[in-house]
């Protein structure tokens, strides 16, 4: 545990810790918060710590940070903590050995803060909803559907209605994202512990009412999106998907821009509709064509296609244990967002961007300077 940068400057304001998993699509948001946070309030401090791995792969953007904003980081797995063979068991061991390393590491850091007289004051939806009622109640539905009937849709309090394809992946069928699942559980247990939990979600009222204003146990769910960055997530589509757009984007004789780093394609598409990714097309005001390939992209999808209604999903078809999208598919999706609900997804995108400008205003429904500073007294 060391400090990548720090500031002997003395802060009699709030001392905020953001502890981050070394993965980009948790460190775009969390970082831009924390510099936020960092440079808005006179007197703040933040400290925001990750582990060795996600610095020496420059999965941090150190560019505009406030001086304010020190960086620290905390341990995770050793390579002798890793010792089964398979992927699955080893995400499994992995997981466990962060985070147990991690909880002494970052002890050590908030002890040697408090001995330095800068306590920490402050350690900071769909889909952690849907974590939520499946963690309390609903694991034995969803499983029924998965099983007997997939093609059949379940309610849960305060969502719309979810059909198998529109839930997350991880909880209703085994993928190398399966471990993940015990670390979501034991965060809600955990959070179910302490007397008055907190959420920040990178997302705002109006995009997610429903959801936002679901009561779940005594958790106060705070909005405090939309965090964008600049800085690009991995594309998550395989060789075969990248081929077949390429093939359907020739094949609809449109003019387009192929972008072999980052996303696939950037403005039309955005490939496997990560959170971030989902977010970033609604502020920039960007219709899409949704590719989901696991996880909470799947919910994601959903919620472009019928709640926002500011692009299309593709249909996959399953051909030996294995989910493809063909050009033919791919094609269809291009040509209904850009000819047959061009105007209608364009103007709901547009819709959606001139929101998320206002919420992030002054006076917008996202104040998160004072959203955060009211959660430290």
């Amino acid at each position: 545990m060391d400090n990548k940068n720090d500031s002997s400057k003395s802060l009699t304001g709030p001392h905020f810790l953001f502890v981050t998993f070394p993965a980009q699509g948790h460190i775009n948001p969390s970082l831009e918060l924390a510099k936020r946070l960092a440079g808005t309030i006179t007197g703040v401090r933040v400290t925001f710590a990750a582990t060795d791995s996600a610095y020496n792969r420059c999965m941090l953007s150190k560019e505009n940070v406030p001086e304010t904003l020190v960086f620290a980081t905390y341990s995770e797995a050793h390579k002798d903590d890793i010792k089964s063979s398979t992927s699955t068991d080893r995400s499994r061991e992995y997981m466990s050995a962060t985070r147990r390393r991690g909880r002494e590491t970052l002890t050590e850091l908030i002890e040697d803060n408090r001995r330095q007289n800068r306590p920490f004051t402050c350690v900071p939806v769909t889909v952690f909803s849907i974590f939520y009622h499946y963690f309390n109640g609903y694991a034995d539905a969803i499983s029924e559907i998965a099983t007997n009937d997939p093609s059949g849709s379940i309610k849960l309090p305060s969502l719309p209605q979810f059909r198998l394809r529109d839930l997350p992946t991880i909880i209703f069928r085994p993928d190398a994202y399966s471990f993940l699942v015990p670390a979501y559980q034991d965060q809600i247990d955990s959070l179910k512990q302490e007397e008055n939990p907190k959420i920040l979600v990178n997302s705002f009222q109006e995009l997610e009412e429903e959801a936002l204003s679901a009561v779940l146990d005594n958790f106060m769910i705070v909005p405090v999106g939309p965090l964008i960055t600049t800085r690009a997530d991995d594309s998550g589509i395989d060789d075969n998907t990248s081929s077949e757009v390429c093939k359907a984007l020739i094949e609809s004789r449109r003019p387009f821009l192929w972008v072999i780093a980052g996303e696939v394609i950037q403005k039309l598409f955005r490939d496997a509709l990560r959170g971030n990714s989902t977010l970033e097309s609604l502020v920039a005001g960007v219709p899409v064509v949704a590719f989901p390939q696991r996880i909470d992209q799947m919910t994601n999808a959903k919620l472009v296609e019928e709640s926002w209604r500011t692009g299309v999903r593709v249909m996959e078809k399953k051909e030996d244990e294995e989910v493809v999208v063909e050009s033919e598919e791919i094609r269809r999706c291009i040509e209904e967002v850009m000819e047959e609900k061009a105007e209608e997804f364009r103007r709901n995108a547009a819709r959606w961007r001139d929101i998320a400008d206002e919420v992030v205003r002054e006076g917008g429904s996202s104040l998160i300077i004072s959203k955060l500073l009211s959660m430290s007294t």
